[in-house]
């Protein structure tokens, strides 16, 4: 995870049948998305990528039937998040679809093949700009003509990110999987706070669709990007700002990276965040608790319980129960006989 986290966002987002469905047909042509069922989409438990390749890379193989009859398609979506465009993707692409055709054969060893449609994402930072088919790689000079209906054709499908406004990612694609696509994009350039506190809203509204997965993955994709003091900050923010509808997923998402042991160094910082944030949790009910019974108590004189640890609020939380004045709470009920 933590030495692959796109991957790990990237497969764990769009292995979500529903979230598949509408990142799939909002690229593909009209022509394609028309004839397939939809209802049918699988997503194959496989990888084609090279393996040198696979902190590059991450891809995703989906099977859909078309509607007018039991026949197959597959569509291959490879996910590329380099920062600089492959010249060979269109070599490297024929590769991949032919081990996926390989694949096919060896539980059907007769028959026609099943079409397939490639599709690459790309989050560079300097946009994808490099060809995206296959005979554009061959160099046939003036003998093109001769040549050509003895050469693979094929054109893949681009999403290129870098090149992709804000608004065009929200009008081509539903808010959770355009929100993805922003952090793929955005949060190593811009970094994790500066994100976060942009998508602040559109965080809620996600949360609101009670999307606990999706967001689950999405946290600890920044949460491994963010830097040390920021983790802290930003496990608070989000909690703080969460519907009812996704209370603690944030919680959860920290919680998880904690007890797989992910990283040397994230431990510390995400422990140190969810602790902070109990304690702001437990100090906020305890103020409330406090201007209840003492209306008069004075901002400052509330002020002790900004900072308090633990213990300190373990202790002025029993003796409230039972306190007359608010220096019983703070300092105990001698406080009231000195």
């Amino acid at each position: 995870m933590t030495t692959r986290p796109h991957d790990a966002l990237f497969r764990g987002v769009f292995s979500e049948r529903e979230l598949a469905i509408s990142e799939l047909t909002s690229v593909l042509p009209r022509a394609i998305a028309d004839v397939l069922d939809w209802t049918t989409l699988e997503v194959e438990p496989s990888s084609f990528i090279d393996g040198e390749l696979a902190e590059r890379q991450s891809d995703l193989l989906y099977r859909v039937r078309f509607c007018a009859s039991d026949r197959a398609a597959f569509v291959y979506v490879l996910q590329e998040h380099q920062s600089e465009p492959d010249e060979g993707m269109p070599f490297r692409l024929l590769r991949y679809l032919v081990r996926i055709w390989e694949a096919h054969r060896k539980d059907h060893p007769s028959g026609l093949l099943p079409p397939i449609v490639p599709i690459v994402i790309s989050h560079g930072a300097h946009g994808w700009n490099v060809a995206d088919n296959f005979a554009a790689i061959i160099d046939f000079q003036e003998e093109r003509e001769a040549f050509l209906p003895h050469t693979p054709r094929f054109t893949y499908v681009v999403i290129d990110l870098a090149n992709m406004s804000d608004e065009e990612l929200s009008a081509r694609f539903d808010g959770f999987v355009a929100l993805i696509f922003r952090a793929l994009r955005d949060v190593r350039a811009l970094g994790v706070m500066t994100f976060v506190l942009r998508e602040l809203n559109t965080l809620r509204e996600v949360g609101l669709r009670r999307q606990r997965r999706g967001l689950i993955l999405l946290y600890r994709y920044l949460l491994i990007h963010a830097e040390h003091r920021e983790r802290s900050r930003m496990i608070k923010l989000v909690s703080d700002n969460e519907p009812k509808e996704s209370e603690g997923t944030m919680y959860s998402a920290a919680q998880s990276l904690i007890d797989e042991g992910i990283e040397r160094g994230i431990e510390k910082g995400i422990e140190k965040g969810i602790e902070k944030g109990r304690l702001e949790g437990q100090a906020a009910i305890l103020r409330r608790q406090l201007q209840l019974k003492f209306p008069r108590a004075s901002m400052s004189a509330l002020g002790r319980l900004d900072n308090a640890t633990a213990s300190e609020l373990e202790a002025w939380s029993e003796r409230f129960v039972s306190a007359t004045t608010l220096d019983e709470v703070f300092v105990g009920p001698s406080a009231s006989n000195a």
